[in-house]
């Protein structure tokens, strides 16, 4: 059977709150030491990231919502407390706005991107 090459490092952009599963799912599914996920960046999920499964996968995350965004008090929160227990974890508000996708953004979530790749 013919391997792929190795894709390198990869990070996890969830964009609806199901997919969070993906990260902690593939984490035990590594087709070689040299793939791996190095962050998990979160848009208006309602979801939580849990530090167990972060240091797991030895991933930082990242979070990102509108200030009218349902989901910002609670991702906002979930930084924080994840940052209290040792994890690499930011969040970042996009303003005064709901759950919209604009080129600011874009902007902040490829700067999110770029930071959990260690960059």
């Amino acid at each position: 059977m013919r391997r792929s090459p190795s894709l390198g490092p990869v990070i996890v952009l969830v964009v609806a709150a199901a997919a969070t599963a993906l990260a902690v799912a593939r984490s035990g599914q590594q087709p070689s030491p040299r793939e791996s996920i190095r962050g998990v960046v979160l848009f208006g999920a309602g979801t939580a990231l849990a530090a167990e499964d972060l240091r797991k996968l030895d991933a930082r995350a990242g979070f990102a919502a509108g200030e009218l965004d349902g989901t910002a008090a609670a991702m906002r929160a979930n930084a924080e407390a994840l940052r209290r227990q040792g994890i690499d974890a930011r969040f970042v508000s996009l303003g005064h706005v709901g759950h919209v996708l604009s080129r600011s953004t874009s902007k902040i979530l490829g700067e999110l991107v770029d930071r959990a790749h260690g960059r």
